[in-house]
Order: structure tokens, then sequence, then C-alpha cells
């Protein structure tokens, strides 16, 4: 690169001898700055020749001169008309390589020509439009350089050598031994004759004294089994494995649960059980079967089977659960079954059998329990909650028994509340305080049962929460026993609810003796107080007298409309006797209905209504707790829960009142006998087969009339 001097010379056109020498300042060869050449002044007193003046003449125009651009930037010349005074400012070269600076960069490589032919920043984000031209830059020194993007990997070099894979790509690939340097390693054919296995395949088919790999059970020393078949069990007998006794063939689905079992056992085969019924119910899935083997089992409870999971005892009385802990023992799901089992154990006021109180969703197929006997003492038989189920089948969860005996002194056979249901065939109940219970919406089916001594034999109390409510479309009145109903939607009123029409009235349901008196030698009228409801009726009842004491009120008219602010009381004529008043709600029990059209049905009642029903009275539709029970034996109920006393022979009492007990709405339809033989059809008729007497509160004189050839046959 020649000095600057040589540059401006041939930037003004100037021969050497005529313009003073300007020396670059801090401007070397091969250097590079960002103040390479400052500005210099060429003043009149440095230029001599033809035409120009001296100091003080007029001096040269700018235009007298001339600048050639230097395609490596721009440089600029101007003239101070005034002063006369010239400046030159040259190119900067700010942003370009040297020969110096790229020979150092890049480390051998040489490059030539200063800063010719490379291009700025500015030109090169022109030229191809990119934003840094300080990359365009470098690519193009690294192009020029050839070593721009090298990844410094093998395998993107060009002109890459051939590497010999194997001796035929060696010139000298004859033999494996060509000279002397080898001496003191081992030829193939000196190793080969030291270890004999020159020509080794590698085969374990082609070795000598293959050992022996056992291929059946009997290849083994330490089993003694003869020949076993496919899926029997063999038993370790401390010493070698023998086949099982019994028990010994796989049976899918099938848990074993023995007293001599463990439960780290599989439990798939009788000889390998489980111990306790909880382990074998904790490895099975949906349609496992647990066999349970005669025994004691003392369990972990609650037990919580999975849905579709049946245990099933070998033996009825010599397969007996009992709980380890103050809780519930079963806790069944949809699909569940409990068959021939007996639960004994400390007396506790937990469900033997019950939903889990977590919930078990909807109930498809109703758990099952059969034959099975519960001894203990206070518990629960059965709970069915239907607040812990909900069903598809218009009720919250259902179970069903069949030959379940309740032994339980002191506890409840069954309990169904919150709109369960339950179907209950040949369950005994013996001593409990109460045989079956519904409340709360729940309803059942008792066929072919028996409730021998306790406290009280049915009870039905109340009814359910409220599952909608319609308003009175067309008026009724007095002795209609049907209404029209709209606002119901689409549901349809079905038999086993109940209504009522804006306010909840009640009857006489019974009249309890509180003292009955001494000295009557006949019977006091009894007369109870009037209702202030509309069109309201008092009730009517008769006292009996036994040995000068009032010991009973029947009810001969429950009346209608009581309000409970009324608080009815009863009088008697004569004597010191005294009795309360047990009132009843007044509900209507559907019958039938049809199926709604915009909302609206047309109801039907079982009774007719105490008062005029009006347009837009309120009608809330509720599950009526509800039992249906035919061909019920009933044995000394009321005699207590303690069988050592229960008896008549031990001084048991029978209350015959406490066989039936309907309780706030609840209801219980049934035909029954007692231990004297006498046969019910619900309330309203009974048979005396001792006495031959038909007696009664509701019944056709044609029913006598068609009854009477049979009582004198009796006779």
């Amino acid at each position: 690169m020649a000095n600057y001097y040589n540059y401006i010379d041939d930037t003004i056109g100037l021969g050497a001898s005529t313009i003073a020498r300007i020396q670059a300042t801090g401007a070397e060869y091969g250097v590079v700055t960002s103040q390479d050449i400052t500005a210099r002044v060429i003043t009149a007193s440095q230029f001599v020749g033809p035409g120009i003046g001296t100091e003080g003449g007029a001096g040269i125009g700018l235009t007298d001169l001339s600048v050639t651009i230097n395609p490596a930037g721009i440089n600029s010349l101007t003239y101070n008309d005034v002063t006369g005074v010239f400046q030159f400012t040259p190119a900067s070269f700010v942003g370009y390589a040297t020969e110096g600076y790229v020979d150092s960069a890049v480390v051998g490589f040489v490059t030539s020509g200063i800063v010719v032919g490379y291009a700025t920043e500015g030109y090169v984000d022109t030229q191809v439009g990119l934003a840094t031209a300080g990359l365009a830059l470098e690519t193009y020194v690294d192009n020029l350089v050839a070593i721009s993007t090298f990844s410094g990997d093998y395998n993107d070099l060009s002109n890459k050598p051939t590497i010999p894979s194997d001796t035929g790509d060696l010139t000298n690939s004859v033999g494996f031994v060509t000279s002397s340097v080898v001496v003191g390693y081992a030829t193939e054919g000196y190793v080969d004759n030291l270890v004999a296995i020159s020509t080794f395949s590698g085969d374990y088919g082609d070795l000598t004294n293959q050992p022996t790999i056992p291929v059946n059970l009997t290849d083994l020393s330490d089993v003694n089994a003869g020949s076993p078949s496919m899926g029997q069990v063999l038993k370790w007998s401390g010493s070698e494995w023998t086949a099982a006794e019994e028990g010994g063939v796989y049976t899918p689905y099938t848990i074993w649960v023995s007293p001599t079992g463990d439960d780290g056992y599989s439990g798939t085969t009788r000889a390998v059980p489980k111990k306790t019924i909880k382990g074998a119910v904790g490895v099975a899935t949906e349609g496992t079967i647990i066999r349970v083997s005669p025994g004691t089992y003392i369990e972990d409870n609650p037990i919580t089977l999975p849905k579709g999971v049946s245990i099933e005892g070998d033996n009825l009385r010599n397969c007996v659960v009992s709980p380890a802990n103050d809780d519930d023992l079963f806790y069944v799901n949809d699909g569940c079954y409990i068959g021939d089992l007996s639960f004994s154990g400390s007396a506790n006021s937990n469900a033997v059998v019950s939903f889990d109180p977590v919930g078990v969703g909807t109930i498809t197929k109703s758990p099952y329990i059969r034959n099975c006997t519960n001894f203990i003492p206070d518990s629960i038989g059965m709970r069915i909650d239907g607040s812990l189920a909900s069903g598809s089948n218009g009720v919250n969860g259902s179970m069903v028994c069949d030959s379940y005996t309740q032994y339980n002194q002191g506890g409840i056979g069954v309990t169904i509340t919150n709109n369960a249901y339950a179907q209950l065939v040949s369950i005994f109940t013996i001593c409990c305080d109460t045989a079956i219970f519904t409340g709360s919406g729940g309803q059942c089916d008792i066929t072919n049962s028996n409730s021998s001594f306790g406290n009280f034999g049915l009870v039905s109390s109340g009814v359910g929460s409220t599952e909608f409510i319609g308003s009175v479309h067309s008026s009724a009145t007095v002795n209609d026993n049907e209404i029209v109903v709209s606002g119901v939607g689409t549901s349809r009123p079905y038999t086993g609810q109940v209504v009522y029409f804006d306010e909840l009235y009640y009857n006489v349901e019974s009249i309890t003796v509180t003292n009955g008196g001494s000295g009557y030698s006949i019977a006091p009228v009894v007369t109870i107080s009037s209702p202030t409801g509309p069109n309201s009726i008092a009730a009517q009842a008769f006292a009996t007298i036994e040995n000068g004491s009032v010991t009973q009120v029947t009810i001969i008219s429950s009346g209608s409309n009581y309000r409970l602010s009324d608080s009815p009381i009863v009088s008697f004529s004569t004597g010191t006797a005294s009795a309360t008043v047990n009132l009843s709600p007044l509900y209507y029990k559907v019958r039938s209905a049809t199926l709604p059209s915009s909302g609206i049905t047309t109801v039907t009642l079982s009774r007719t209504f105490d008062n005029n029903i009006g347009i837009g009275s309120t009608v809330p539709f509720s599950r009526q707790s509800l039992q249906i029970v035919s061909s019920h034996s009933f044995e000394y109920i009321g005699s207590g829960t303690d069988i050592l006393t229960a008896r008549p022979s031990l001084g048991g009492v029978t209350i015959t009142e406490n066989e039936i007990v309907k309780l706030n709405g609840g209801d219980i339809v049934y035909t029954s006998t007692d231990q004297d033989g006498n046969f019910k059809i619900g309330d309203g008729l009974t048979i005396d087969q001792a006495g031959g007497v038909i007696s009664g509160r509701s019944f056709d004189k044609s029913l006598l009339s068609k009854v009477t050839p049979f009582i004198l046959a009796l006779s």
C-alpha cells in the first residue's frame, strides 16, 4: 500500500514536485485505526506553477481541481473563497481489514491487495439487503480464505482418503506375516495347536460333554410328583415338592380362604389359600368368587367388596365371621353376593351388610345376601341407605335377601331409608328391637317371613323428600278422588307416592292409655276434641275395660283435618282414666296417573278428599315409606329382646299393637298371622280363628255374608 501522499498526488492531479508532501500521521503500512488520516489543509502559498498566484492573489477556484473517487471509499475536497484555503478529507477505512489483520485472523493464510476489492458494510447491505453488514463482510472474507463454516467433522471434508477395511485393501494382502518385525508374536496355527480348538464353530451343539438341561418337573431332583398334569399344584413338604392332595387344580376367578392359609399365598387353589376374607377381597376383581372353608375368621373390618365380587361359605354353621373393630363388617357394591356365612361377635350397633359410606354410585344389580345368620347383639343385619347409592330404576339403591336369619338380640333386622328399596324373602328376625324398618321414603316387599319376640315387628315412618311439585289445574270437591295437576313436566306420579294440598293436615292414628283408672263396671264414653281445619270432622273412639280399668281405646273414626296446633284431647265420661292422642299426617296416596301432556296429568287417589281443593293449590309429590307384606308371621311381638324372658313360659307378654306400627305418614300394607292363628288383612279386618269371630272397622256387609258359610263350616 502506497503512502498517503501518493494517494493525494493522484487525487488532485499534481506532480510530486509542485505539492508539498503531506505526511500521514499515525497511518503506517498494514495498520488499521479509526483515525488513520486527519484532514490536511493546503494553502495557496504551497502551490507553485503557471496560473497560480502568489499569496494574496486571486487564487484558484474549486472547479479548477478534480477529485478521483477511490472504490474503497469517498474523499472530499472543499475550498474557502475568502481565505483561499483548500481542505481535503480522505476516505475513512474504518471497518476494513488490512492484509496484516486478515493474516493474523486466519493464521497462516496470506491475503493481498490491501482493501482493493473488499466491500464496505453499507455496500453489502445495499446489494444483498442484509441487516448486518458485518456478517456479510465476514462471509466475504471467509469465502476468500476458504474456512468460512467448516464444522470440523471428518465427514464434511472433500477428497477424503480411502481407509482400508480388510486385508484385501492393502497392497501386500497375501499372507499374514510379512517380515521379521513380528518376531515374538504367535501365528494363528501356533495358537490353534496349543488350545486345540482350531475349528470350533461357537455353536452349543458342537460342544462335547454337554450338560443335561431339565425339561420336565420330574427332571428336578427335589420333585416327587409322579407325572403331574397341566394345572396341578405342587406342595412343598420341607424337603421336596409333591402333588397336592386336594384342591390342586387352578380355578380362574376363584380365591380360596382357609384358617390354615396365609395372606401371602395367591389363594388361587384350595392348597394355597388366603388366611382372611379381607386378604382375598384385596386381590379380587369384578367376577371373582371367594370360597371360604369352614373355620372362624376374625376380620379387620370393614371389608369393602369391589363390584361383582361374591363370597361363598362352605357351610353356614361352620363358616363364622367376626368383626375385629367397632365398625360395619361388609360394604357391598353393585352385583355383590354373600352366602352361607354366620356372623358373630360382641354387641355393637353397626351393620353386618351396608353400602360404603363414601357412596357406591348406580346400582344396576342388587347386592344379594342369601342363607346367612347374624348372631351379633344390637347390630343391624342389613342397612340399606339410599343416600349412598343411586339407581336407574326409580329408586336410590337396592338390596335383596333370601333366608337371612337375624338373631341379633336388641338390634334391627333390616333398615331401608332415603328412597332405597329391598326385596326380602324368608327373612326371620328373633328378639330384635325392630324387625324391619322403613323410613324417609324407603320401601320394601316382604314375603314368607317371620318376626318372633322382640319389641316391635314392622315399622314404617314418614315420607321421603319432595320429588317434584305441581299445581292444581282444575278444582275438586269433597268426595272426589281424582284431580288434574299441572307443572309436573315429564314426571309421571306413581303408586308409592303421596301428596297433600297447600297445608298438611292430620287425623287421629291411635290413642294411648296413660292411666286406666279403676272401679269401672261399664266402659266410659270417649270424646276427642274437634279439629279446626276446613270441613273438619272430630275423631271417634270407644274404650275397653278389664278388671275395672280402661285397658284400650279403639278408634272408630280417625276424623280429619286436625292441625298440630289443635293438640286434641281425650276425655272419659266417668272415672279417672286418661289417654293421649297420636296424630298422623293426612296424605293422599297416588293410585294411578296419566302420562303428562304439556306438564299436565290426571291423578287418581286412594281415597276421597276431606275438603274442597281450589285451583292453584300447591301439590308436593313425595315417596312414601312403605312396606308391602304378604304371609308374615308374628310370634310374641312386644315380649322383649332377651330370649331368656321373652317366651310366654318365662313371663313374656305379647303386645299385639307392636306388630304393625305406622308413623308420620308411613304405611304398611299386609296380611299376617300371629301366634294364636289370628289372620289379618291390613288394619281393617281380623279373623279370630280361636273365637270364630270376624272383626274390623271397614268392610262391606256383603263380605260378611260371603264369609258366614265359611265360619259355619269351621264351627
